[in-house]
């Protein structure tokens, strides 16, 4: 993945970009460990848990935000979350994912990201397409395997 950083401004030995907004009730372990993009927007309470060990080993891509109560806990092994990633409220990433690194967007789409729902847990690779239209139509497209779906789809029971 790759970053282009207009400006930077060093806050905590954490690199920020000039767009790039951290609340001050961020927790932040090893900040020096932890890259974010530009335009990012990461929210109160947010703990940002990177590992001692370098090189970055929690990377959040441009246009990408976390919101309230998420932990991305990079303690184990790193988290590389994509561009125009939304993390939503009390969610928790753990260490070893990769959010919307991988694939491709559909042609000339008007949005082009991935949404981690609320208090959801992310503990492997993931992928969404969120293709929008305004506010009259949202598509969104997921991969999940199809054993997982299967697993997943097991416990449902239809009443008739």
């Amino acid at each position: 993945m790759v970053f282009k950083v207009v400006s930077c401004l060093l806050l905590g030995a954490l690199s920020l970009s000039a767009s790039t907004f951290v609340d001050p009730t961020v927790e932040r372990v090893n900040p020096g460990n932890i890259l974010l993009g530009d335009s990012v927007f990461i929210a109160p309470f947010v703990t940002l848990r990177a590992s001692a060990r370098p090189p970055f080993s929690i990377v959040i891509g441009n246009g990408s935000n976390a919101q309230e109560d998420v932990t991305i806990d990079a303690s184990r092994g790193s988290v590389e979350v994509g561009e125009n990633v939304e993390i939503g409220h009390g969610a928790t990433v753990k260490s070893g994912a990769r959010i919307a690194t991988t694939g491709n967007c559909p042609p000339v789409p008007s949005y082009c990201g991935a949404f981690v729902g609320f208090h959801a847990e992310v503990a492997a690779r993931v992928v969404m397409i969120v293709r929008s239209f305004g506010h009259a139509q949202t598509e969104t497209w997921t991969a999940v395997p199809w054993e997982r779906f299967e697993t997943l789809i097991s416990g449902i029971t239809i009443a008739a």
